[in-house]
């Protein structure tokens, strides 16, 4: 699922809490100017202007505190209505579903990658989505990919190896991982 709805709950969360810290110094700032008539009066105006100043920035960061709480429960809310007024897409049924069994390829793990990343990867390719994408982890960071050519071989012209590693020794572990 791409990123969309994320950024949108973020920039209303973020607008509220703009709008509600503004509210909330507009009012504090026109409700506590008497404090400032009456420093001009009396000629301590310094306690005064301190004193306004320190109210208005409380009242800004409180109500901005709560413009975020109220943002991010009106996001929610905006997102839960627009995705029951949306059509269906593909991308709904797509899970983070465990992918297949890991192959152990020297220091490498091999596994196939999910169907989203694999969708992924065939779009950027202008590819078939039928075309099988296989990773080579070192511990926790994907070192390389390549797609499968459907004969139990995979495609090293398709491949991509991080630059930092041996790409004879990845796509290596790739092949043995694919080979019967």
């Amino acid at each position: 699922m791409s990123e969309f709805y994320a950024a949108r709950r973020t920039q209303i969360a973020d607008l509220s809490a703009l709008a509600c810290m503004g509210i909330a110094a507009l009012g504090a700032s026109l409700t506590s100017l008497k404090i400032l008539a009456a420093g001009f009066r009396t000629g301590n105006l310094e306690p005064a202007l301190l004193r306004f100043g320190a109210i208005v920035v409380v009242a800004a960061l409180s109500g901005g505190g709560a413009g975020m709480l109220l943002g991010r429960w009106l996001g929610a809310r905006w997102e839960s209505r627009h995705r029951a007024h949306r059509p269906q897409t593909a991308d709904d049924e797509v899970t983070q579903a465990p992918v297949a069994a890991e192959f152990v390829a020297g220091a490498f793990v091999v596994r196939e990658l999910s169907a989203e990343t694999q969708r992924s990867f065939a779009l950027r390719e202008s590819a078939p989505v039928q075309a099988r994408w296989y990773g080579a982890w070192e511990g926790p960071r994907l070192v390389g990919v390549a797609p499968g050519d459907g004969r139990g071989s995979i495609d090293a012209s398709r491949a991509a190896i991080d630059p930092g590693y041996d790409s004879a020794a990845v796509l290596s572990a790739l092949s043995k991982a694919l080979s019967p």
